[in-house]
């Protein structure tokens, strides 16, 4: 009994000596999205055709480090826009997803076609779990709010499939 004791009360304080804050693990996904934005031009690129993904075409590639997958970057073109979303990793593990979204006032193809909007994402994960999400008028949205975890979901499954996409042979 005094073993059982022991080992809950080791395992109680080793969680709350090494747990980290919100404040923390977000520093720690900035530090790490820096690391992979510095050494992007060192990574081993893999390009596909996205097909079925709109009228217009993209692509996405993914960018290995060893053979590990550090980002993916997805471009997908409208007739009127395109978004860009970039999916960071650390040891495998989505930990960051930047999402850019641009709308053009006519179709791209036409002469005075001009930028009317450029929306941004930003969503941050920790062990698989979105933990923040900053919305493109630079507001944190909260963790109780429903489209959160709808979000959340919908860029863990676009993420994956798209992952799919880059690992198939």
């Amino acid at each position: 009994m005094k073993k059982a004791i022991l080992l809950v009360w080791v395992v109680l304080v080793n969680t709350l000596l090494f747990a980290q804050t919100p404040a923390e693990i977000i520093s720690d996904i900035r530090s790490e999205f820096a690391i992979i934005n510095a050494n992007v031009s060192s990574y081993k690129i893999i390009e596909k055709e996205l097909i079925d993904f709109s009228t217009e075409g993209g692509n996405v590639k993914g960018y290995y480090e060893n053979g590990v997958m550090r980002l993916m970057v997805a471009e997908v073109y409208g007739e009127t826009g395109q978004y860009t979303d970039s999916y960071y990793y650390k040891n495998g593990v989505l930990f960051f997803v930047f999402s850019k979204n641009t709308i053009y006032s006519a179709p791209v193809y036409l002469e005075g076609s001009e930028i009317v909007s450029i929306e941004e994402n930003r969503y941050y994960f920790n062990n698989n779990t979105m933990i923040q999400w900053i919305n493109p008028d630079k507001q944190k949205i909260a963790l109780t709010n429903p489209k959160f975890s709808e979000t959340a979901q919908q860029v863990l499954t676009e993420g994956d499939k798209l992952k799919s996409i880059v690992e198939s042979k």
